[in-house]
């Protein structure tokens, strides 16, 4: 299993616009349907600061996520 954690910080003005390019993102990642999957963002405490975290069972299902419309949309 491979654990990829991103956490990055934003401008305040582009917040709610980051929330909703990371719900659809998320809700590409439910459509692959791959349990080989688990994924989930956060928003911290800051309210600017986004911490993602993937766990994939193999190389072939994190291969998948930067061929999201969603992912290259960010």
């Amino acid at each position: 299993m491979k654990i990829v954690k991103v956490t990055y910080t934003v401008n305040p003005g582009v917040v709610a616009a980051n929330r909703e390019n990371v719900k659809k993102f998320v809700n590409d990642i439910r459509a692959l349907n791959n349990s080989a999957i688990r994924y989930i963002g956060y928003l911290a405490g800051d309210g600017k600061t986004f911490i993602h975290i993937g766990a994939f069972d193999n190389d072939e299902a994190q291969k998948q996520l930067p061929d999201l419309p969603s992912f290259k949309s960010f």
